[in-house]
């Protein structure tokens, strides 16, 4: 019998007890045959025992769970399967029940208990949002606290809701490709995802995604990294980036246009100059001329004393010539000296 097997007298001692009982608890037949069953329970579930132990003595026999003590102190947590032994005249005599050892199971339950403690923890203190998904329906299956706050919906919300519900429809289809993508393996981030909020408004997340396998069904997790304020900053250094530009445009167009001025005023500049330079080349060969032709004019009249009475008219001749000379030069050369 692989089962352990023990009877007990009215009063709850025992008075027959397996050898499978008996390597359950640890000990012999005679360290059980005797004692109290009480002894080899836990405390902690002495009470529930009497109270099992009364209903039976009333005819009431229900299966239940007990944690048992072996003999060296070890739990055994055990499933008591109780039936009556009674008397010729039908009255509660004793009872029996079988014991089946459920330790492991009850390990393995805690184990898996615990470990499910502990990712529960992790799952709801961590800094990003985490959401389930059913690929095929696309139903969202749970959330961590992180994902209701990002979004402003409370889980129960969230459990009720798809994703397409929780993603601006101008942007559904770039999302659900995305999404099918992750499902195939063929991605595993997806950045600045665009997400819609309990209020309507957008905000950015980088999503990263895994497979996840719960009680035998595919479930597809993302983990949410808010980029909201990521993507405000770099729209920000572009709407500036596109100013400074704008800016550096229209500063580059006037600064042209001053140099293009600058040059027309130097090269008027070099006009002026070359046509200055040539009038004071101009005047200066009259000035040089005129200079000559009185140079000309003081030598006759200082000659005139010494020329012969015959030959005064023929050089007061020769003089005006040369004042009409002068004269016409004059005119001319409209000469403004400098």
């Amino acid at each position: 019998m692989n089962d352990g097997l023990w009877v007990l007298d009215e009063h709850g001692y025992l008075t027959f007890a397996n050898e499978k009982i008996c390597h359950m608890l640890g000990c012999t037949r005679n360290d059980v045959v005797g004692h109290h069953v009480t002894d080899f329970i836990d405390e902690n579930d002495r009470q529930i025992f009497e109270e099992k132990f009364d209903e039976h003595k009333k005819g009431v026999f229900t299966a239940f769970e007990l944690t048992c003590r072996r003999t060296d102190g070890q739990k055994i947590f055990t499933i008591i399967s109780p039936g009556p032994i009674v008397d010729d005249q039908e009255k509660f005599n004793s009872s029996f029940a079988v014991i089946t050892d459920i330790t492991k199971r009850r390990q393995t339950e805690d184990a898996l208990r615990e470990s499910e403690q502990r990712f529960r923890t992790i799952f709801d203190h961590a800094f990003d949002g985490i959401l389930l998904a059913e690929p095929e329906e696309k139903a969202l299956f749970t959330g961590n606290n992180a994902i209701c706050q990002m979004l402003g919906y409370s889980l129960k919300e969230l459990q009720s809701m798809t994703v397409y519900d929780i993603h601006p429809q101008e942007h559904l289809a770039e999302v659900l490709e995305q999404f099918e993508q992750m499902d195939r393996g063929e991605v595993t981030v997806a950045q600045d995802v665009p997400l819609k909020n309990k209020d309507g408004n957008v905000l950015y997340a980088d999503i990263s995604c895994s497979h996840l396998s719960i009680c035998g069904k595919r479930y597809l997790m993302g983990i949410f990294r808010d980029t909201t304020k990521r993507k405000q900053g770099e729209e920000q250094r572009k709407q500036w980036n596109e100013k400074l530009e704008s800016l550096v445009l229209e500063r580059t167009k006037q600064l042209e246009a001053v140099v293009e001025e600058l040059e027309s005023e130097i090269i008027e500049r070099r006009q002026a100059e070359n046509s200055l330079r040539q009038r004071r080349f101009v005047a200066q060969e009259f000035y040089d001329g005129i200079v000559q032709s009185l140079d000309g004019l003081q030598s006759y009249l200082r000659n005139i004393a010494y020329v012969p009475a015959e030959d005064i008219m023929f050089k007061l001749g020769e003089i005006q010539l040369l004042v009409q000379d002068i004269l016409e030069k004059v005119r001319k050369g409209n000469f403004t000296p400098h």
